[in-house]
């Protein structure tokens, strides 16, 4: 409580210094009464005598020289997509009017402060604005008219102006703008790198290593599948802040194509490999039920010898018949003999082989673009 009243207290001191400051300077300034101002503003100032749309020099075709400095309040915004730069300033303006000037002495009035629509001021232009080209068409800021002629204009406004863009190291790219006047403008790009930068990277990578997962998992192709949508994503929102007609293209818009393409690429690398363990188990399943049902056969042929008497040779003879009928029909029931098992079985063998390089050499080449491309766009950013 106490600490809050020491508070008042300084501040209400701090007023009391620049009210009284003011006062007095006011009282410096303005030493005459206000009839008196009022009517000697009036005289110079009256349309009879003075024009708003004439230079204040005496000779016509001398030129006026106008000081002119600018003081930058804030970027409001920098439109990307448009190329928008928009700016909140004041322009200070200073020339000296040749025509009237006064001795204070005479009237004890050393300053005018009319309305800016009320004395001659520069035409001012913003030549590469996207919204009015006079942005002080309306403004009604106070002048200081100076007992020696100078006159002082300090006008204000919102700038909307036209920004080409180079978009090359976006997010880290650095802009030159002007209204006349430079700017030179470094984006904060930390929310764009956690945002969108990182994720990229980071999924970009774990997605190499899906060849790294079984087949037998199920999960390879939806993995894979599940990254390149993922990246199509943020290839899609980059677009949206990205201007669509700027002279150069980011790099970051090159960084995620190069990367959506070689996730196409493994994709169709992982669905050729799943493709091939897909073949080898069908061929292996195939070659296991053609020996089971022979293996079947045999034993059943085994059985009815078996149980055969020795007793009756006509039985005997008549059996055999029938048993050898059997035999030979046995065989048939399978259209995969003992050759084409090891057939299939060799054919598995250079499959496995296959895929299992396919992973192998997927998973370096991959690494490597991704290494590469990941390096080229980080240096051509700084």
């Amino acid at each position: 409580m106490t600490i809050q009243q020491n508070s008042t207290n300084m501040m209400f001191l701090i007023y009391s210094v620049l009210i009284t400051f003011f006062t007095s300077n006011i009282r410096s300034v303005t030493a005459a009464s206000y009839e008196d101002v009022k009517a000697f503003q009036e005289s110079i100032l009256t349309p009879s005598k003075y024009s708003t749309s004439i230079r204040p020099v005496q000779d016509q075709n001398e030129a006026l020289e106008i000081f002119v400095s600018f003081s930058l309040v804030s970027i409001v915004a920098v439109d990307d997509v448009n190329q928008e730069l928009v700016t909140n300033a004041f322009l200070y303006f200073t020339w000296i009017d040749q025509r009237n000037n006064w001795d204070p002495v005479n009237n004890g009035i050393t300053r005018l402060m009319p309305d800016a629509k009320d004395v001659w001021r520069p035409r001012i232009q913003v030549i590469n604005a996207v919204k009015d080209r006079d942005p002080f068409k309306d403004d009604h800021s106070t002048t200081f008219f100076e007992s020696d002629g100078e006159i002082r204009w300090t006008p204000s406004a919102i700038f909307h102006t036209f920004c080409p863009l180079n978009m090359k190291k976006f997010p880290f790219d650095v802009q030159n703008c002007k209204i006349q006047f430079y700017f030179k403008l470094k984006r904060h790009s930390t929310t764009i790198v956690l945002n969108i930068i990182l994720p990229v990277v980071v999924m970009s990578l774990l997605n190499n290593f899906v060849f790294l997962i079984p087949a037998e998992s199920g999960e390879k192709i939806s993995y894979s599948i599940t990254v390149l949508l993922s990246l199509s994503v943020f290839m899609s929102t980059v677009s949206t802040i990205t201007p669509q007609l700027s002279d150069t293209v980011p790099a970051l818009t090159i960084y995620l194509f190069v990367l959506l393409l070689l996730s196409v690429f493994t994709v169709l690398a992982v669905i050729f490999s799943v493709f091939l363990d897909y073949e080898i188990e069908e061929r292996e399943e195939v070659s296991t039920l053609s020996r089971s049902e022979s293996k079947h056969s045999t034993t059943k042929v085994f059985t009815i010898r078996k149980t055969v008497s020795p007793n009756t040779n006509d039985f005997l003879s008549n059996r055999s018949m029938d048993v050898s009928k059997q035999v030979n029909v046995a065989p048939r029931r399978s259209s995969v003999t003992p050759t084409s098992t090891q057939d299939n079985l060799k054919c598995n063998k250079y499959k496995r082989l296959i895929a299992k390089h396919i992973n192998k050499v997927s998973f370096v080449t991959m690494n490597v673009l991704w290494v590469i491309m990941t390096t080229w766009y980080f240096t051509s950013t700084r």
